[in-house]
């Protein structure tokens, strides 16, 4: 009975001593953008509100004052922004720390630091997803991934490969991408995530195994985000472990294997594959009019309607109001959820930024 005690007392010692915070950034208070970072905690489902940067730059610009991911290393929490990815950072012990640190110029999504002080980021414009570096003052473009893939919310490293979460115009759904940093073009699918829109993802080591996350909503919903466990071996979507009352924008932790290694990429061809799989994407940035790459016909499509990152319903468009080119240009700036259903009742998500 003592050894059944012992052993138990080990097992809860061992477990606590890996339970790992993660960091979350998001935008609870509406219609004002009031950024907010979350320390989240494995073991338990609480979030605690944290200090968040201030934006310091074009802060009359929504795009640019809202943050859209968020990674974490040893020392520091990092911060991105929308509009032209302008990066922000912050000691994690010192909330006076904040410093802007540049921008990408581009509309970046998607942000992870390694354990070399690289901090990656993805993101796309007018339908190119680009990949890029930070470290020390100094921004590099690291070149264009394939034309089948957009950033859809986060990077992530799992036993030092780097992944995005991300969809492609050649699928419905969402995926895992494999980055191949040292050649993006020769960047692959590595598995599917059904229709989850995974906005945040990360890994951590718990002292024996490396475990990968993500955090995102259904196509049935924007209002809630949801923490679920993905098995990278096997490639296989685990139950859900947590629910949050609202939109996350990204997830970041400090984890150990981030040192980006070989790809090991399988370069089969996706669009020979999937050629016939119907596709729906919106060009980020939008302007005044929004308009989108699909092979759907507009008469197949039912509806059309964004989101503020609340949950919101915002806009509605449906039958004659649907075409290439929709006007928006009453929409104010800021970061929105775009929910497209077909008559057949297939559904698109996508983050957009205006």
């Amino acid at each position: 009975m003592k050894n059944y005690f012992k052993a138990i007392l080990i097992f809860f010692i061992y477990y606590s001593s890996y339970a790992q915070d993660f960091y979350i950034v998001s935008q609870r208070d509406l219609p004002s953008i009031i950024n907010k970072t979350f320390k989240m905690n494995l073991q338990d489902c609480d979030s605690i509100n944290t200090y968040t940067c201030p934006p310091t730059v074009d802060i009359l610009n929504a795009p640019e004052c809202q943050f859209t991911d968020i990674a974490v290393n040893k020392t520091g929490i990092y911060y991105v922004t929308g509009g032209s990815g302008i990066l922000y950072r912050r000691n994690i012990a010192d909330s006076t720390s904040c410093l802007h640190l540049g921008t990408f110029n581009y509309s970046i999504n998607a942000l992870v630091a390694d354990t070399l002080g690289n901090i990656y980021a993805t993101g796309q414009q007018n339908g190119i997803c680009k990949l890029f570096k930070y470290n020390s003052g100094i921004f590099t473009t690291l070149g264009t991934l394939p034309n089948n893939f957009f950033s859809c919310g986060d990077l992530f490293f799992y036993m030092n490969r780097l992944f995005m979460t991300g969809t492609t115009s050649i699928f419905t759904g969402s995926y895992l991408v494999e980055v191949d940093i040292a050649n993006p073009s020769q960047s692959c699918y590595y598995m599917g995530l059904q229709n989850l829109q995974p906005w945040g993802a990360f890994s951590v080591y718990d002292g024996v195994n490396s475990r990968a996350f993500i955090i995102g909503t259904s196509t049935t919903s924007v209002k809630t985000s949801s923490l679920i466990e993905i098995n990278m071996q096997a490639k296989t979507i685990g139950i859900v472990q947590c629910v949050y009352p609202f939109l996350v924008g990204g997830a970041g932790v400090n984890y150990e294997y981030s040192t980006a290694g070989s790809s090991i990429c399988n370069l089969t061809s996706l669009s020979n594959q999937f050629s016939n799989i119907s596709f729906f994407k919106v060009n980020n940035p939008v302007g005044d009019y929004m308009t989108f790459q699909t092979n759907i016909d507009l008469s197949n499509i039912s509806s059309i309607e964004l989101f503020d990152v609340s949950g919101k319903k915002i806009k509605s468009f449906k039958g004659s109001e649907i075409s290439e080119k929709i006007n928006i240009n009453d929409l104010t700036s800021g970061v929105y959820i775009l929910n497209t259903r077909t008559t057949e009742g297939v559904q698109y998500q996508q983050k957009i930024i205006k």
